[in-house]
């Protein structure tokens, strides 16, 4: 069966053709600006990620900063109280050295410590200092002769000075070996090892005025 739309018949139903033509064109339009919306939406929220993320990274380097410069005021009071940073103590260090022979009974020291002179190693940042703040290490180069009753005493004895001397004692090199000969020494002490040490005295020079 065939059926003819006559022009009475498009003019009933036009209304319905134009209301569906226009939902539909209204349909895409809201279909577009919702996923435009939402990929406006999702955009701003990864450029919020983004800057969220950037906001803690900066809080966290701020933080590491203020704990870094904490540590480095702490070092620097410590280095300070020990007497590290300013005029060398000599008549202190001899002293010490006398302290230790005598409370480690060690048998027998003798040294001698060379002119006070710049460090070699220029970067005062070994220490917690950074070099562009001024201060200059200086170092007193001392070498050592001792006789040993055995091995522990010279670990004694570097350790006593690392722990109490007004100075950083840092050893360049030792060498350790056993006398000829073991048999008591001008102190009275029984001695059966020689070490002969070249230790630098390490001190900070501050900033010229």
């Amino acid at each position: 069966m065939t059926f003819k739309l006559t022009q009475a018949d498009f003019k009933h139903i036009r209304g319905s053709v134009i209301l569906c033509a226009t939902l539909v064109v209204v349909g895409s339009v809201l279909l577009y600006t919702t996923q435009r919306i939402w990929t406006q939406a999702d955009l701003r929220e990864k450029r919020a990620q983004v800057d969220q993320n950037e906001i803690r990274g900066k809080l966290s380097r701020a933080q590491d900063e203020v704990q870094e410069l904490r540590n480095k005021i702490a070092e620097y009071h410590t280095l300070t109280s020990r007497g590290i940073i300013g005029q060398e103590h000599r008549l202190d260090w001899r002293e010490l050295l006398h302290r230790i022979e005598q409370e480690r009974r060690i048998p027998a020291i003798s040294y001698e410590l060379q002119p006070q002179r710049a460090f070699e190693s220029a970067a005062t940042s070994v220490i917690g200092i950074p070099a562009s703040t001024g201060y200059t290490l200086m170092s007193s180069p001392m070498k050592m002769e001792l006789q040993l009753l055995h091995e522990g005493d010279l670990i004694h004895l570097l350790s006593d000075l690392r722990l109490h001397a007004s100075a950083l004692v840092r050893p360049r090199h030792c060498t350790l070996g056993r006398l000829a000969e073991a048999g008591k020494t001008a102190g009275g002490g029984i001695a059966y090892l020689n070490a002969s040490c070249e230790l630098d005295w390490v001190t900070v020079q501050e900033p010229q005025s």
